[in-house]
């Protein structure tokens, strides 16, 4: 997009990509690592839960099963 300027007749300014300070780029970056290792450590933790779940939920199972066993 080009707009003339009423200082320079004639002429037209274009707007040039935003340089962004290094700072703040490595900013970006490590944001974008932290939001990446929080997933990561979600997921973690997610099948570490569901692990447990169905283990549990296996052993119930066969602590049922052999009560039903001895009180039969």
């Amino acid at each position: 997009m080009s707009t003339a300027t009423a200082a320079t007749p004639g002429f037209t300014t274009v707007a040039a990509p935003i340089d962004l300070p290094e700072s703040f780029e490595a900013g970006l970056q490590r944001s974008r690592r932290l939001a990446i290792a929080t997933e990561r450590r979600r997921q973690r933790l997610t099948t570490a839960v569901s692990t447990t779940l169905v283990g549990v939920g296996g052993a119930g199972m066969l602590a049922f099963a052999a009560l039903m066993v001895t009180l039969h």
